[in-house]
């Protein structure tokens, strides 16, 4: 069951622009400004930790969202059994 949720997951995530919902774009642009004047100011040893410090958070948002999903998946399948015997 578990293969079979991961292949839900990623065809998901895969066939959908915005998998989770529509993002805030005010949100997305005012992120991107922060995070380009903070990649900006600093000094050329410290951006490439910058980078892999944002790597690192989006490998781990990845992998909350899929957890998230997996969660919800079979919160679902118990919720219809228990339909199903009541």
């Amino acid at each position: 069951m578990e293969d079979m949720i991961e292949k839900l997951y990623n065809l998901h995530v895969s066939t959908n622009n915005f998998p989770f919902g529509k993002p805030n774009k005010e949100v997305m642009d005012e992120e991107w400004k922060i995070y380009s004047f903070l990649y900006g100011a600093l000094c050329e040893p410290y951006k490439g930790e910058f980078l892999r410090y944002a790597d690192l958070c989006r490998s781990r948002q990845e992998e909350e969202y899929k957890a998230a999903y997996e969660y919800g998946f079979k919160t679902a399948i118990k919720i219809i059994i228990q339909g199903l015997k009541e």
